[in-house]
């Protein structure tokens, strides 16, 4: 035997363990096991408490109805028959009449004026205008003299030739037998030719003078005519001085100017603003976008301050005019408001517009979920839980919104804000 053999083979031989010692790592065993449990517990847990709760909410039902779309407009009250009453003269205010809101007719004066320089300014034009006429007077008289005077040396001058004529003849006569009478013949026909030669002159001296005559009467008569043009145009700046209104109305406005006696008032001053209550209309713009979708005659809800009342549009604009940004272009409507309330010109005034109705739409009432983000999601109850689900929103009108896509009618939505909870896929109802 080469080496020698041993009776116990130490190295070959593991040692045993001791009950206790089994004990203890049983007991080591159950521990890991419960401490696995614990955290497996403790992870399912915090799982669960990653459900929000919430207990305050409100909620609503998609349903389906007509959907009423509408537009607003604003805009403000008109009177269209209206006129400025201007001064057209310098002049002192003398009596003012009329108070603002007055009714008047175009037979009142509203208010009197005073010129100083008027009084003496007829006063010289109706003695100029005397002067003038006398002046006509005379030199008709002198005319009449003169023609009359020239008339009447015609006519001796044709008696003269037509005695002379006849002297010729009986000398002729006489000439024919005696010679003698030859030089009394040719004296004779010398006087002719004069006298002949004297009438002509006279007869162009006449013709003269008339021309002569009528063209300075005429020259009088149109200065006659231009003082009396002058007093009727002071006459009527007098009457003017008493300032009527062109037209039947209301006052709605007086220049403070006018409460001031003797106070001097400028041509072309305002005095009035005299209105036609009985026609009062509201001019609203309306996006150009939405005028295609009204017509003459459609009806609308006007609120004018606190009054709500019914209208209907009586014109539509046919040009877009640019806002003063220039981002948008909008059409101008004129509407008739149905009122017995006298409406302030000027007064702001907003329209309800509808622009049409449709039909069988899946809705829900506006609420502050629509306010919550960017995204257009809701929380739609099922049970104990509320699930957020997307949709697709389309026309939001007055308190109605609809909705194209992601609901059913039936559906119970929260409407109250999502503020707390919009990062939550799921929430849990108490």
């Amino acid at each position: 035997m080469s080496s020698e053999e041993k009776i116990i083979q130490v190295d070959k031989v593991k040692p045993h363990s001791s009950k206790k010692k089994k004990r203890n790592l049983f007991l080591v065993f159950l521990l890991l096991v419960a401490l696995g449990g614990g955290i497996y517990y403790y992870l399912n847990q915090s799982v669960s408490t990653d459900v929000l709760s919430i207990s305050s909410y409100d909620t609503t039902y998609v349903t389906l109805g007509d959907l009423v779309s509408s537009t607003e407009a604003s805009g403000t009250v008109v009177l269209p028959n209206q006129v400025q009453i201007v001064n057209t003269q310098n002049a002192y205010v003398d009596t003012l009449l009329v108070s603002e809101g007055d009714s008047i007719t175009t037979d009142d004066v509203l208010i009197t004026f005073s010129v100083p320089s008027y009084d003496d300014e007829m006063e010289s034009l109706n003695l100029e205008l005397e002067q003038a006429n006398i002046t006509l007077e005379a030199q008709l008289a002198d005319n009449e003299y003169t023609l009359l005077s020239l008339n009447t040396q015609i006519e001796r001058l044709k008696d003269s030739i037509s005695e002379a004529n006849e002297d010729k003849v009986k000398y002729e006569a006489l000439a024919s037998v005696k010679n003698s009478y030859n030089d009394v013949l040719e004296s004779t026909i010398d006087n002719i030719t004069s006298l002949t030669q004297s009438l002509e002159d006279a007869q162009s001296q006449l013709e003269y003078e008339e021309k002569i005559q009528n063209i300075n009467i005429n020259k009088q008569k149109a200065s006659i005519e231009q003082i009396e043009l002058n007093i009727s145009q002071l006459e009527k700046d007098i009457d003017d001085l008493n300032v009527k209104s062109p037209m039947a109305g209301e006052i709605l406005s007086i220049n403070e100017d006018l409460m001031i006696e003797d106070n001097y008032i400028a041509s072309a001053t305002s005095l009035f603003t005299i209105a036609d209550r009985s026609k009062v209309y509201v001019d609203l713009d309306i996006y150009e976008q939405y005028a295609s979708y009204l017509e003459v005659g459609d009806p609308l809800e006007l609120t004018i301050g606190s009054q709500t009342m019914s209208a209907s549009i009586v014109s539509i604009g046919k040009v877009a005019t640019m806002d003063s940004d220039g981002l948008t272009a909008t059409v101008s409507i004129r509407v008739k408001p149905e009122t017995d309330s006298e409406l302030t010109p000027g007064a702001s005034a907003v329209a309800s517009i509808v622009l049409g109705v449709q039909e069988n739409t899946l809705q829900l009432p506006r609420g502050s979920y629509l306010t919550t983000g960017n995204q257009k999601y809701v929380y739609v109850v099922k049970g104990d839980k509320a699930y957020k689900t997307q949709v697709v929103f389309g026309d939001i009108q007055s308190n109605t919104v609809e909705i194209i896509s992601g609901l059913e009618a039936g559906d119970e939505i929260i409407t109250s804000s999502y503020q707390g909870f919009i990062s939550q896929d799921v929430v849990q109802l108490k």
